[in-house]
């Protein structure tokens, strides 16, 4: 069986949390038949926190290899804005197009009207002011 001695120092006093432990640790007389179970309680304990922080190393490297959102803000930024772009284009056409076929239809309903009723000639009109009616 291993034998060794233990040295109560900062790092291994801030780790106990059991009251009896500490005491134990800071305690300069110990007797010899406690002795053996004691070295194993604060093993123990030593094994415990051991494998917490081994499990936190764990979780910590599980986490930096999850992608973050900040990984996807240029991808996301570069969507937008060629959906924009794509859509922007895409609607100056719709509104091109639709300003022709306007167009052609005010102009066939420019030319029944003209065939209905002629344009009279601007000399045919009184060229009397409003407010002359009174006169």
């Amino acid at each position: 069986m291993l034998s060794f001695k233990i040295i109560p120092s900062r790092a291994v006093y801030r780790q106990c949390q059991s009251k009896s432990i500490q005491r134990v640790l800071l305690s300069t007389s110990i007797s010899r038949s406690n002795n053996a179970q004691e070295i194993e309680k604060v093993k123990h304990l030593l094994e415990t926190k051991m494998s917490e922080i081994r499990d936190a190393e764990a979780k910590r490297q599980i986490e930096d290899q999850k992608p973050k959102l900040s990984d996807f803000s240029r991808p996301i930024v570069s969507t937008l804005i060629i959906g924009s772009i794509a859509y922007l284009s895409f609607h100056w056409v719709w509104w091109y197009l639709e300003k022709e076929e306007r167009e052609k239809e005010l102009k066939t309903k420019e030319e029944e009207l003209a065939k209905i009723a002629p344009v009279r000639d601007s000399t045919e009109v009184n060229k009397k002011s409003w407010f002359r009616f009174w006169r």
